[in-house]
């Protein structure tokens, strides 16, 4: 064989080779392909089942979820229900609670025990104050005493004298307080019932005539009545819808008239602590805008009239038996906030929000005899000397001022308080008055004029 047979033998070996080599690698191809798509259709299925258990657990988790909210919509609805029913319990047991303390209010001597306790520990709230005070023109200050100053940690907003001039009455957030007027011992104390934790300042406070009892409008638009003697509290009077703002008692003690925000005057009998006569004012348009608001009731001495002072600057007379019609004037054009007597005379004085003080003669119709002017903020209160033609006034501007109502002048300026003067009281017999404010002081002055 030659060389080139030798050679293209070589050739064709390798070539075959090559064949063959080709052929096999075909034929693993053909069996690599299926096997590669059965894995991918494995991973797709297992997929598929991840997802089709995931979408199972969110399904039992929204069916519990559901269940969850019916559950918790039935406990609302029952929670709704028993609310309901407590508060219908609640009201049913205030009813019947004041039904009793009206039939018999000594019943609870623990209670009355627990509060005398309690205002035995609020007495050392109540210190002696020497306040800084001027009077204007200075030439006065010889004519005027501060006699006592008592410093309270609240507001006080009314103050006044028994009959006998032998006690003064204020309370503070919480406790009225009796004290003498000669060196200022406390003849008493009485616990106001307060039903939460908010303090609460009375707006008006009166003792009878016979010094027999002790008035003040409550924190519940009631009037609550002490026993002086017996140093109980004896009435819870139930008839107003609205804060109690005026209350003045009859000649011989046995009444009690109360007016109040509402527009009704309740007139009561105290020997059974009853309501005898409920007189309302002001339509439903004047409710709306507070013009029916009772802010004062005030009468002469020989009780032959009582004047009720509303916020709309209108005073009514009634004849005190209220069996005839109301007659009415119109005394400002803005807030009236209180109307008094003077017991020397019959004036009529009315205070208003417009800073000014007003003079009134009831005889035949109502005249304006004087406007005392000089005050540079709304006036709260005035009061008469029982025996001079002398009449005090208590403003926001914190001043007090005397005047010669007959002439219309001013006479003083006292500066004493550093807030609203609510109210002046004078003594019944005697050259004194007494002032209380914002700051807390009540103060018991003399004068000589």
């Amino acid at each position: 064989m030659n060389q080139i047979s030798i050679y293209e033998n070589w050739l064709q070996i390798i070539s075959n080779m090559n064949s063959n080599q080709q052929s096999q690698q075909n034929r693993f191809n053909q069996f690599e392909q299926p096997k590669s798509i059965n894995q991918s259709a494995n991973l797709l299925l297992a997929g598929i089942d991840e997802l089709t258990k995931a979408i199972r657990a969110v399904k039992a988790e929204n069916v519990a979820l559901q269940l969850t909210h019916n559950q918790s919509t039935i406990h609302l609805m029952q929670l709704q229900e028993d609310t309901e029913m407590m508060l219908a319990i609640h009201k049913k047991l205030k009813t019947e609670f004041d039904k009793l303390n009206e039939l018999n209010p000594y019943a609870n001597d623990q209670e009355q025990t627990r509060n005398q306790v309690a205002t035995t520990q609020q007495q050392s709230l109540i210190t002696q104050s020497q306040p800084q005070w001027e009077v204007y023109p200075p030439n006065y200050k010889a004519n005027i005493k501060l006699r006592y100053a008592l410093h309270t940690e609240s507001v006080v907003c009314s103050v006044c004298f028994n009959s006998n001039s032998d006690c003064l009455a204020f309370s503070d957030n919480r406790t009225i307080y009796v004290i003498s007027t000669q060196d200022l011992s406390v003849i008493t104390t009485f616990e106001i019932p307060i039903q939460n934790a908010c303090d609460f300042n009375a707006r008006v406070i009166r003792i009878s005539p016979d010094s027999q009892y002790l008035a003040i409008g409550g924190p519940m638009h009631n009037v609550l009545i002490y026993s002086i003697p017996s140093r109980k509290m004896i009435g819870n009077l139930l008839g107003h819808e609205n804060k109690i703002s005026t209350l003045l008692f009859s000649n011989d003690s046995s009444t009690l008239y109360s007016g109040g925000f509402d527009g009704y005057i309740c007139i009561w009998k105290l020997k059974t602590m009853s309501l005898v006569n409920r007189i309302k004012h002001g339509s439903e348009e004047t409710m709306k805008n507070g013009s029916h608001m009772i802010v004062s009731l005030t009468k002469d001495d020989e009780e032959s009239f009582i004047a009720v002072g509303f916020m709309n600057g209108t005073v009514g007379i009634y004849d005190p038996t209220f069996t005839q019609p109301m007659n009415s004037f119109k005394a400002h054009e803005q807030f009236l906030l209180d109307v008094s007597t003077s017991p020397l005379d019959c004036s009529i004085a009315t205070s208003s929000h417009d800073t000014t003080t007003k003079i009134w003669s009831l005889r035949g119709v109502a005249s304006c005899r004087k406007v005392l002017q000089g005050h540079s903020d709304f006036v709260l209160s005035t009061c008469f000397s029982p025996k001079e033609t002398i009449c005090f006034t208590g403003s926001k501007d914190e001043t007090i001022k005397a005047w010669d109502y007959k002439k219309g002048e001013l006479i003083f300026t006292l500066k004493a308080h550093t807030n609203t003067l609510f109210e002046l009281q004078h003594h019944p017999t005697e050259k004194m008055f007494a002032s209380c404010s914002g700051d807390g002081l009540v103060c018991l002055w003399t004068y000589s004029l």
